[in-house]
């Protein structure tokens, strides 16, 4: 039989120093009411939707967005605290809830980012058991390829009113599950108010996030649900996409005003990519731009760009996503 997961009393190390480890306060580590196994190995009574308080064993991790991890331990193997060293490879990938906001129509969106706790490592985790959103279709839009440290809001789930309500009534919440070097991590998106953030306007000067825009595309995009096209390519050979930014140019007045940065970074697919001018500042915050990428083999393919006018993500604003979606033949 497999040992049950140890609770640990010491520190791992995230972006900011606040991985934690602590000691549930009651009952006995793994275990819940009535002496059932769990697999888990904490305590929080904090329901995701603040609005009951149902008892839950799991290891409670506080990441740099201030957002409690819930992690939940194989028995094959358990979480393995920090030496205080940094890894090249083999550390957890911790999924994160950055927090929810609504569009103008009233539509709930979550937006989530992660956080690559390898300093070289890059995985590929498939959507499946091991990368999955739930409830719904275990593929909502999250990434497949994970590029070491901390990832902002990489992308948002848009929930209907209809499963709102139903979620609600039912006292349940969207989670995404990751699990990479046998290591697997859940967050739960909670609506507290105190998750609400304003992803599509800054609320002290009013920033809102750059509209980016595609070549081509129908339809341009803002914020963490961001902008869409799609392209065709040839393996080994490079392939151009434009693309224009357009932003209000407001900051805080304590800010500089970087204009607009972008920064690309392979989303989905297992080949590798090479992105010429991955980073790249638009001075002014408006105008057009290209970006060139080579697939290595062939297969399909998701590159993101994030668009920021601002050096930080303050009160989670203001950037926007943009998501390249590549049909690459071979040669």
């Amino acid at each position: 039989m497999s040992p049950s997961p140890q609770v640990r009393d010491d520190f791992i190390e995230d972006a900011s120093g606040l991985f934690h480890y602590d000691r549930g306060s009651r009952g006995q580590p793994g275990e819940m009411a009535g002496g059932r196994s769990t697999g888990l190995s904490m305590e929080r009574t904090e329901s995701p939707f603040g609005v009951s308080k149902a008892r839950v064993c799991a290891a409670a991790v506080l990441v740099a967005a201030s957002t409690w991890v819930l992690v939940a331990q194989d028995r094959s193997a358990e979480i393995r605290p920090s030496d205080g060293l940094h890894h090249a490879r083999g550390e957890l990938v911790a999924p994160v809830f950055e927090g929810w906001f609504r569009d103008e129509t009233g539509t709930l969106m979550l937006s989530f980012g992660y956080f690559n706790r390898n300093f070289e490592q890059e995985l590929d985790i498939p959507i499946g058991p091991d990368n999955r959103i739930e409830p719904g279709p275990a593929d909502q839009g999250q990434p497949t390829h994970f590029v070491p440290r901390r990832q902002w809001g990489a992308f948002a789930v848009l929930v209907s009113k209809e499963v709102e309500r139903r979620l609600l009534a039912e006292r349940k919440t969207v989670t995404w599950t990751l699990r990479a070097n046998n290591q697997t991590v859940t967050i739960p998106a909670n609506l507290g108010t105190a998750y609400a953030i304003d992803s599509l306007k800054e609320p002290t000067v009013g920033n809102t996030p750059p509209v980016l825009r595609f070549a081509g595309a129908p339809a341009s995009g803002t914020g963490p649900l961001g902008a869409k096209t799609s392209i065709k390519a040839i393996a080994g050979t490079p392939t151009t996409v434009k693309f224009s930014v357009v932003d209000d140019q407001r900051a805080l007045p304590q800010k500089r005003n970087i204009g607009v940065r972008v920064n690309w970074a392979r989303y989905r697919g297992a080949g590798a990519v090479t992105i010429t001018d991955a980073t790249k500042a638009i001075d002014g915050g408006n105008g057009e731009a290209s970006v060139t990428a080579s697939f290595a083999e062939p297969g399909d393919y998701v590159l993101r760009v994030e668009a920021s006018d601002t050096e930080i993500h303050d009160f989670h604003c203001c950037w926007s996503n943009g998501y390249i979606s590549a049909s690459v033949a071979a040669r």
